[in-house]
């Protein structure tokens, strides 16, 4: 199953926030909460490596502390990365 989501998000030119179970964008903006979960799912896997360089945008950006749940989801995905 994760193969197959990776798979997914590989093939979109931008990983938007969320998308409807037919895979259409819900939003038209990127998430941290959407974005880092894929981010370290990617990570260590040869297949996804254009997905994992695509996610890492969310380390170009500091925690401003507007967005509780997905600074969180950053944090926890920088301390495991590094």
């Amino acid at each position: 199953m994760l193969n197959k989501m990776l798979l997914f998000f590989e093939k979109q030119p931008t990983v938007y926030g969320g998308y409807t179970l037919k895979g259409k964008p819900l939003v038209k903006n990127q998430s941290n909460s959407f974005s880092a979960p894929l981010l370290y799912a990617a990570k260590g896997h040869r297949n996804f490596s254009n997905l994992y360089a695509s996610q890492r945008w969310i380390f170009d950006y500091s925690i401003v502390g507007k967005d509780y749940y997905g600074d969180t989801l950053k944090m926890l995905v920088l301390l495991k990365l590094y």
